[in-house]
């Protein structure tokens, strides 16, 4: 079997397979993992979900993804951009008192 570049529109940019590629996303054939939590809006999000969703996201909870060896990390801006949205269900969990 020979793996080919593949790219998204007709003409290229053709991008092989490798795992650069996979880890900067620039290969187009890759699954998106996503989480969810559910929590009614305007009220604090259970601590123990947030702390999960927070380890998830940190440098600790990405090695182990790493390590577990079936997907990739999230990028630094991805971990980032996610860290930054637990941080504000954070303040809504302290100025309704929630802790």
């Amino acid at each position: 079997m020979k793996v080919l570049p593949v790219a998204t529109k007709d003409g290229g940019p053709y991008v092989p397979y490798s795992l650069d590629t996979l880890h900067d996303r620039s290969y187009p054939l890759f699954s998106r993992i996503y989480a969810y939590a559910d929590h009614a809006p305007g009220q604090p999000m259970d601590p123990g979900v947030l702390e999960f969703l927070r380890f998830i996201v940190s440098q600790e909870g990405q090695a182990e993804i790493m390590r577990d060896g079936k997907y990739l990390p999230l990028t630094a801006n991805v971990a980032q951009a996610q860290l930054k949205k637990l941080d504000e269900l954070s303040v809504v969990a302290a100025s309704s008192g929630a802790r």
